[in-house]
């Protein structure tokens, strides 16, 4: 993962000046899920490359991330819904172009409450919790990387992470190979997987 956030922007680099295209865009398939599914909380590699597409997507105003945390499969590399995939990467190559189209949630703040850890989504997203009340998938961990999953409750724009501890130091979201996650945007669109530390 950390090799990845090197390789990939200095790739990015590399196809804009070899092309003579400083402008050019760039569109990445965040890694979709894949592998054995987790009981407990992990320090999946896989994740961690999502992460690493995350950051360096997030730092560069050509690039886009399509999320596709819910439309792999588990058992095979190679998801086979390719037609969502496409739709996706349509939908952020619009984006870059200037025009007006729904985005996958990003976190933009965490922050530490009176009733918990909260994590704030775009202004005025409404988020929605499939198949539950609540939202799943979001962890917190201590300085040890010692990870637990918290329950967690949906407040207009933010999600907010009960039990939260003095020595958790970072907030995780559906951090593992195959988790599940049941967090989305008003459009239909996952909110993306991410690591971030707790101020």
């Amino acid at each position: 993962p950390a090799g990845y956030r090197r390789l990939l922007p200095a790739l990015f680099a590399d196809w804009r000046q070899r092309f003579e295209s400083p402008d050019m865009r760039a569109l990445v398939v965040q890694l979709a899920n894949f592998g054995p599914a987790a009981e407990q909380p992990t320090n999946s590699y896989w994740a961690a490359l999502r992460e690493s597409q995350r950051v360096v997507v997030d730092a560069d105003p050509l690039a886009g991330l399509a999320v596709a945390i819910d439309i792999g499969d588990r058992y095979d590399i190679h998801p086979t819904n390719k037609l969502e995939v496409g739709r996706r990467l349509a939908l952020e190559a619009r984006r870059l172009d200037g025009a007006a189209q729904p985005v996958s949630p990003q976190p933009l703040s965490v922050a530490r409450t009176a009733d918990g850890v909260q994590v704030r989504y775009a202004s005025g997203a409404r988020l929605v919790a499939y198949g539950s009340d609540r939202p799943v998938g979001f962890e917190l961990c201590d300085a040890n990387d010692d990870c637990r999953f918290v329950d967690a409750s949906l407040s207009g724009d933010a999600v907010v992470l009960t039990s939260a501890r003095a020595s958790d130091v970072k907030v995780r979201f559906c951090w593992a190979d195959s988790p599940v996650c049941n967090l989305y945007g008003p459009t239909g669109l996952p909110a993306v997987p991410f690591e971030a530390p707790i101020p």
